[in-house]
């Protein structure tokens, strides 16, 4: 099967407006207030901006997927997650600070961090799968290449969140505290 890569490139981008229109009037038809309390029916969506109800529901699969919404009961009834909120707001007031340089008590705490992470996983002091402490390895690598020079807040905020969802994925004591201390980074 021969693939018109300009026919795929317009799906795609179709596929991500709708991802993208639809988050919005989610957050703009719960007043921005996270499932279950906040919801609306995806019906009511699709005839109020006229999209397609199958496409809309597709849609919402993938973004229940994500974890930017959650399905509250059978049928169309959605929520906006605390995730899906922060989408919205990062993709309409994108973060001021990105821009500006890491000053040196930010620059310092992650690599005092860096360094008790990876000095927990070089001892043993983490229990995981191999595979697990790979890809907690790979995060730090990343952290590290990416403080050297002009570090960029997105990459390194984004490389940290995943460092963060790994360890809470890990669990005990040390992994979760290690995690913890993430959010007050950046």
């Amino acid at each position: 099967m021969v693939v018109d890569e300009d026919d795929l490139r317009s799906v795609v981008i179709g596929r991500r407006q709708l991802r993208s229109d639809l988050l919005i009037a989610l957050y703009v038809a719960t007043k921005a207030t996270p499932a279950p309390l906040g919801r609306a029916r995806l019906g009511e969506l699709s005839t109020d901006n006229e999209w397609d109800a199958n496409e809309v529901m597709r849609t919402a699969q993938f973004l229940k997927g994500t974890g930017h919404i959650e399905f509250v009961s059978t049928g169309d009834l959605v929520g906006i997650t605390p995730l899906g909120i922060d989408a919205v707001e990062r993709s309409l007031v994108p973060d001021e600070d990105v821009l500006q340089p890491l000053d040196a008590i930010e620059l310092r705490a992650i690599e005092r961090f860096v360094r008790d992470l990876r000095g927990a996983v070089e001892s043993d002091s983490i229990s995981a799968q191999p595979a697990d402490l790979e890809e907690i390895r790979t995060m730090l690598e990343t952290i590290e290449r990416h403080l050297v020079g002009r570090p960029r807040r997105r990459i390194l905020r984004a490389v940290l969140q995943v460092t963060s969802s790994l360890l809470l994925g890990i669990g005990g004591n040390l992994a979760t505290d290690l995690a913890r201390r993430i959010p007050t980074l950046l």
